[in-house]
């Protein structure tokens, strides 16, 4: 009895004890979060008190450095043509500037692009060359960044607008030949802006069934799609050119597969954020998410394979009213009857001279009339963006008196990004009327691999075409191509013969290695 009467008296005092660590635990539970957020507080604070603290000394340096400034230079001043730069340097005890290197950035991206190196003419005064016409029209914040023996500071010198104009001998001859073309068109105009208003109406039906496709879906399942992450109006545009494409020169294999590229980007642009969506979802909502997933994907891919249809059908349509329906003169993406359609130039690939394709500037719904970038400009990577375009391509690089030089190709009188890495530098050109371009930078490169891609830019900063990577090894004032190198050691018959001969005795010595432990292992048995 005794023994029943403590084992009861035990429990009602376990149960006690867990009931007061229950009322205990919470309580410990909230002093710690308290205590963690206090601790979060004064490490905030700390940060703070160290970043102004890091600001007033980063402002003690630069009181000390070399003061530099474009001393012909007035804010907000517009330029045109070359304009010759004057840089003046304060001078302090013991910093000794070695360089200059100038840089341009447009307002709106935080991608500076290298300029060139400045003249030194005496040890507080620089000088430099400023040929603006390699620059689009815009507006831009200028810079010089000081190479010391101490290390390398930038300064910014101010707000510029480049404002180059076509030359006016130059202009009276276009205008001769787009007056001509107006005349060509004036009858065949009217028949193609209807068909054209056709297709802009299949893209429009196309991207309302799957905006009303996307309705139905989140109303079944608990996710939400924003409609901008569905506009997929630039792809659909691509996928027009391409099919148009297709009826101009044929169905070729490499059209076919432009094709059902651009049909899959479409797919995924679609399917992506739902996915991502659907995989925040508790499990037992995911697999009746998924199954209308892929209701979506189907009837987007059935969609798609309809238009395309109507869209040929189209396509043969304006091809029977002209066959010069689809010329470009300028392959700049915009047919020239569309072009005189627009007010902008037929023979001018970019006619506002802001570094974008008039076409590329059309499919991202910006004025291709006026430089006009977008608010946040990115900074595009052609190693991770860009489809490879045969109409750009890095032809040459060597060194020309210790600098390097690369040469390529482009669209006629345009503007090309060139990208060289590993650093990497950002630099641009203008393509010449030929279409080619030459460009030379003037800043030493390190001896060993790099890559140098050319590319056309969005007004958005992202990459829309790009050239193949140009791989190179440099060493010295030498510069072999990655693909000669590996070209200009190929194994020869003696030493493929050799290599054979190695694997083949290495081989027999193994085996003839195995046979003798084995006939070991046997004597040793019988001995035992």
């Amino acid at each position: 009895m005794k023994k029943v009467l403590i084992l009861i008296l035990s429990t009602i005092l376990a149960g006690s004890f867990v009931l007061a660590l229950e009322e205990i635990r919470p309580l410990k539970i909230q002093e710690k979060i308290e205590k963690t957020q206090t601790e979060i507080e004064q490490k905030k604070a700390e940060l703070e008190e160290k970043k102004e603290k890091i600001k007033e000394m980063v402002q003690d340096i630069k009181k000390e450095l070399s003061k530099i400034e474009f001393s012909n230079l007035k804010g907000g001043e517009t330029l045109s043509e070359t304009k010759e730069l004057e840089i003046k340097l304060g001078k302090v005890e013991e910093v000794e500037i070695q360089n200059i290197e100038i840089y341009l950035r447009n307002t709106s991206s935080l991608s500076p692009v290298f300029i060139g190196k400045a003249e030194k003419i005496s040890e507080e005064v620089f000088k430099f060359s400023f040929d603006t016409t390699n620059f689009p029209n815009g507006n831009y914040v200028i810079s010089a960044k000081a190479i010391t023996n101490l290390g390398e500071y930038e300064i910014e010198g101010g707000l510029i607008e480049i404002a180059n104009k076509v030359k006016e001998e130059v202009k009276k001859v276009e205008l001769e030949k787009i007056e001509k073309m107006k005349k060509e068109m004036e009858i065949l105009q009217p028949q193609l802006m209807e068909k054209e208003k056709m297709a802009e109406k299949v893209v429009e039906e196309i991207k309302k069934e799957i905006e009303n496709k996307m309705k139905e879906t989140t109303r079944e399942i608990p996710i939400k799609i924003e409609k901008k992450e569905i506009d997929i109006t630039p792809e659909m545009k691509d996928l027009k050119k391409v099919v148009e494409n297709g009826i101009v020169r044929g169905e070729t294999p490499q059209i076919k597969r432009e094709k059902e590229v651009k049909k899959e980007e479409i797919v995924k642009k679609i399917v992506q954020p739902i996915e991502e969506k659907i995989e925040k979802l508790p499990e037992k909502e995911k697999e009746v998410a998924m199954k209308k997933k892929e209701e979506v994907k189907k009837t987007i891919e059935q969609k798609l394979q309809e238009s395309e249809v109507k869209l040929a059908q189209i396509a043969k349509a304006k091809k029977e009213i002209s066959e010069s329906s689809f010329k470009d003169s300028d392959e700049d993406g915009i047919y020239d009857w569309q072009e005189i359609s627009l007010g902008t130039d037929p023979l001018n690939p970019d006619t506002d001279q802001d570094g974008f394709l008039d076409g590329i500037e059309v499919k991202y719904g910006f004025d291709p009339k006026k430089p006009d970038p977008a608010s946040r400009m990115l900074a595009g990577d052609p190693k991770k963006e860009g489809r490879i375009s045969e109409r750009l391509s890095i032809e040459k690089v060597e060194i020309l008196e210790g600098k390097l030089k690369i040469t390529g190709k482009g669209i006629p009188k345009s503007f090309v990004t060139i990208y060289i890495y590993s650093s990497p530098i950002i630099a641009m050109v203008k393509v010449n009327e030929k279409g080619y371009f030459e460009y030379t930078l003037d800043k030493p490169l390190t001896d060993g691999s790099h890559s140098v891609y050319v590319a056309l830019t969005n007004n958005q900063g992202k990459i829309e075409e790009k050239s193949s990577a140009f791989a190179f090894v440099k060493t010295g004032d030498k510069i072999l191509r990655i693909t000669e190198l590996e070209a200009k050691v190929p194994t020869s018959p003696a030493q493929s013969l050799l290599n054979l001969f190695l694997i083949f005795t290495l081989a027999t010595i193994v085996i003839a290695l195995g046979i003798a432990f084995l006939v070991i292992g046997l004597a040793i048995g019988r001995k035992k």
